[in-house]
């Protein structure tokens, strides 16, 4: 059985403005002396809180909980049918409810009870008779913290929700099958390609352009840094790009969306581009690169790998930038792979990087060791499936890698 309180003046009211409206917690009361609860629920409505239910054992007590999901629990401990010590390690147990703060209310004052008491999960313990100015504080003080967290798990699931919609829509300025599907009829070309995003959002993303009858475009861009400010950036220039389709020359192409870039997007950020040009009809390859990683040739035949030139001033720096075109003979058989920068920055289990440098050697070991007729299909995904056995997951930035490869006529 419990004490009666000796207090009657309501709680004296705190200096500080609340970190939270704790007018809207929901508090339930399990205490088997009527007198009890009321002056409980009248602390309780004095700071504000009226949302309150009581129980008069443990038993009914947990049954309430699971209906009435209350924020916080004053609990006594000297209860019939069930104490309060049984409450509390139902509570533990169950880690539904262990996260519901617990105030314990109750005039045992044995030191080994009351180190049991916070042992099994009771934030506090106030002694009977009760101190209504220190109940007040302490109800105030667990539940702001309750409904801040709870606020904060909210807000942290509202923010996964729409991240995942922005990495959808980031996907879909990647060409779609149907799209590459009738690029590849036309040039008798092969496109594989590989997307993934990381925890954040990123600035990556790829595409395909008809030049002409005999000519395909295909790009590779990686915006500076990670979040919305990149995500936003890409859809920028994907609306630049799709309002002003390729001109001939990959260098002038690159010198025209820069100075776009450098109007729409902020001072500080830019963009890296790799954009080349096949042409059926000429057998080459023509491109430009804005600091994009260096693209790899692999020729048919065993004739090796060439690393080519990603150098150049990253686009939305300065209007007045020049880029430069190189061609390269792109005879049947002969493919490319454009790639972001984590393909070479993401760190592997031992905690080294490959560096740009290592990305040929890369290439050229996975080739040799993986069978073109295994279950693992296209050259790519043996590239990626020997990337991912060294690299931690989830990857920090995103990864962008394309491989390109001309059938022949």
């Amino acid at each position: 059985m419990s004490k009666t309180s000796q207090h009657a003046q309501p709680p004296a009211a705190t200096e500080k403005d609340p970190v939270v409206d704790i007018s809207e917690g929901r508090v339930l009361i399990i205490d088997d002396e009527i007198t009890i609860c009321e002056l409980i629920r009248f602390v309780l409505a004095t700071i504000g809180i009226n949302t309150v239910e009581t129980a008069n054992n443990g038993k009914e007590g947990l049954s309430k909980i699971r209906d009435f999901r209350p924020d916080l629990i004053i609990l006594d401990l000297k209860m019939p049918v069930m104490d309060g010590f049984e409450v509390l390690e139902k509570l533990k147990a169950d880690p539904k409810l262990s996260e519901i703060p617990v105030i314990v209310e109750t005039g045992q004052d044995a030191p080994e009870d009351r180190a049991r008491v916070l042992s099994m999960g009771a934030k506090n313990i106030i002694s009977k008779p009760l101190d209504h100015n220190l109940l007040a504080s302490r109800v105030r003080l667990h539940m702001e913290v309750r409904l801040l967290i709870r606020n904060l798990k909210e807000y942290q699931k509202r923010v996964e929700e729409e991240l995942s919609t922005a990495r959808n829509m980031q996907k879909d300025l990647l060409p779609r099958q149907h799209q590459i599907a009738q690029v590849e009829a036309q040039y008798n070309c092969k496109f594989d390609s590989h997307y993934s995003t990381s925890s954040e959002l990123g600035g990556d993303f790829w595409g395909i352009q008809t030049v002409s009858k005999s000519s395909v475009g295909m790009f590779i861009v990686d915006f500076s840094g990670h979040g919305v400010s990149a995500a936003i950036n890409t859809f920028r220039l994907h609306t630049v790009l799709v309002e002003n389709p390729q001109i001939e020359s990959p260098a002038r192409y690159l010198e025209f969306l820069n100075r776009h870039l450098c109007d729409l997007i902020p001072r500080g950020q830019f963009a890296t581009m790799f954009y080349g040009v096949f042409d059926t009809t000429s057998e080459k390859l023509t491109y430009s690169a804005a600091a994009a990683p260096n693209p790899i040739f692999v020729f048919p035949d065993d004739g090796g790998l060439v690393v080519g030139n990603g150098s150049g001033l990253p686009l939305g720096i300065s209007p007045q930038a020049e880029y430069q075109n190189q061609t390269v003979d792109f005879p049947r058989g002969t493919s490319l792979f454009m790639y972001s920068d984590a393909f070479y920055e993401s760190p592997q289990l031992d905690g080294s990087e490959i560096g740009m440098d290592g990305v040929a050697t890369f290439v050229s070991e996975t080739i040799q060791c993986f069978d073109h007729g295994s279950s693992s299909g296209s050259v790519l995904n043996q590239i990626l499936e020997r990337f991912y056995q060294h690299r931690k997951q989830p990857l920090a930035d995103d990864l962008t890698a394309v491989w390109f490869t001309w059938r022949g006529q």
